[in-house]
């Protein structure tokens, strides 16, 4: 059937397919069409539309040597034929997929080009996003060198100069907005800025630009950008040691959350919220916040996420001087810990135990002596760190910027907020 059909009637069938994200189909559509031009009568811009369609399909594909290949050709073309306009998408498409691959260096000389072409069209909106994607691109080199929260002042000269171009580009952006009717792209880039200066370990240069961001999403009635932006406020709060408005910036968050049914972000957010109570030696509201992040962890059959839970609620037990209670989370944390299949996990669970329980290295590796509870150790009171700003909050936190939660989580998967703008924007394939 697919060989009756003409080029063009392929590549609508092609891009229905990819309407319908059956991106597979799309492929052996396209490329049909693609094979056809080669031993027919070529249509360059029927060809130009083939490789823009099949950059995407491979892209979603998630073959990003194949998405690059065809997004590469549709950029030499678009060129040769004298499409601005197309030239323009097929490089914002490049320099998305470059990102996706870590190949910052080339994506930076594309978006150089990027640049050259917006200025010279003189149209302030294209002009904004190639510079956006100039100051994403050194933004996403940063982070991949930060593996610590804020960087401040603990991060290597290179990092920090990456994260002052990402701010400078992504203040020309804004600047070039300012001439135009887009208080979507606006907010965003408040975001962004607001999140490079976090990283940078500037709580007070970020707060502006957060709340900037918050107020152009309530004004737009975007509830989500509203929530990932308390959010954000929250961790800049920590950052800034203000505890008592990051816990209100987080309670916004939790109340949104439920409003809009996103569960793992609830959770996400209960765990901030009893760590920063913790932190504030309310240890009855931290058990509550722990206690609904655990039950949210079951419900999603996240075993490190329930892990982490009892690990928390152990520690704050001890806080309450209620070492029973504080051995028996130990335990479970380890049984669960076992169960996730993470060594990691695992062996933080046996410390645990050991710390809490008072037992030995060999009595963790006897399962019935400390799972069972037979153990006749004594604790030590409680006398840990968890009342101080903890490095695992804080790289929580940097982790809930960022793509995925390694530890500490509800889900396999982090927030979509501003912050993972800064690896995701809003799917830019033309």
């Amino acid at each position: 059937m697919m060989n009756n059909k003409s080029a063009v009637e392929l590549v609508h069938e092609g891009t229905r397919f990819i309407s319908n994200e059956d991106y597979q189909n799309a492929v052996l559509y396209l490329e049909k069409a693609l094979q056809s031009q080669c031993h027919g009568n070529v249509h360059l811009n029927l060809v130009r539309t083939i490789y823009q369609h099949l950059g995407k399909a491979y892209f979603h594909l998630n073959n990003l040597e194949k998405a690059f290949h065809y997004q590469k050709n549709d950029c030499i073309l678009s060129r040769e034929l004298g499409d601005e306009n197309s030239e323009i998408c097929s490089r914002d498409n490049l320099i998305y997929t470059l990102k996706k691959m870590d190949r910052f260096d080339d994506a930076i000389k594309c978006c150089k080009n990027y640049i050259q072409l917006s200025e010279k069209a003189g149209k302030k909106i294209v002009m904004a996003r190639a510079y956006y994607g100039m100051a994403n691109v050194h933004h996403m080199k940063a982070k991949k060198e930060i593996n610590t929260p804020p960087v401040g002042l603990n991060a290597d000269l290179k990092t920090i100069g990456e994260l002052n171009i990402a701010l400078k580009y992504y203040k020309m952006s804004l600047e070039a907005l300012e001439e135009t009717k887009d208080d979507v792209e606006k907010g965003r880039t408040n975001g962004m800025i607001g999140y490079a200066y976090y990283l940078l370990g500037d709580g007070k240069q970020a707060e502006p630009f957060y709340m900037k961001r918050l107020s152009i999403a309530k004004q737009y009635g975007d509830k989500a950008a509203v929530l990932r932006t308390y959010i954000n406020l929250g961790h800049n709060c920590i950052l800034l040691r203000d505890y008592s408005r990051a816990v209100d910036f987080y309670v916004q968050a939790l109340t949104l959350s439920r409003q809009l049914g996103d569960v793992t972000l609830e959770g996400q957010t209960c765990y901030s919220i009893g760590s920063t109570y913790a932190i504030m030696e309310d240890y009855r509201s931290a058990v509550e916040h722990y206690n609904r992040h655990k039950e949210i962890a079951q419900q999603l059959n996240d075993k490190i996420g329930l892990a982490c839970s009892l690990g928390l609620l152990s520690r704050t037990y001890l806080k309450l001087n209620e070492p029973e209670a504080a051995k028996v989370h130990a335990r479970k944390q380890l049984q669960v810990a076992k169960e996730s299949g993470s060594a990691e996990m695992k062996l933080k669970a046996q410390q645990n135990v050991i710390d809490i329980c008072g037992v030995t290295r060999d009595d963790v590796n006897n399962d019935d002596h400390y799972i069972n509870g037979d153990s006749t150790a004594t604790t030590n009171g409680g006398d840990d760190e968890q009342d101080k700003l903890t490095p695992e909050f804080l790289d929580l936190i940097q982790r809930l910027q960022g793509r995925r939660l390694n530890d500490q989580r509800v889900d396999t998967t982090s927030p979509q907020d501003d912050a993972v703008a800064a690896n995701d924007e809003d799917n830019l394939m033309c």
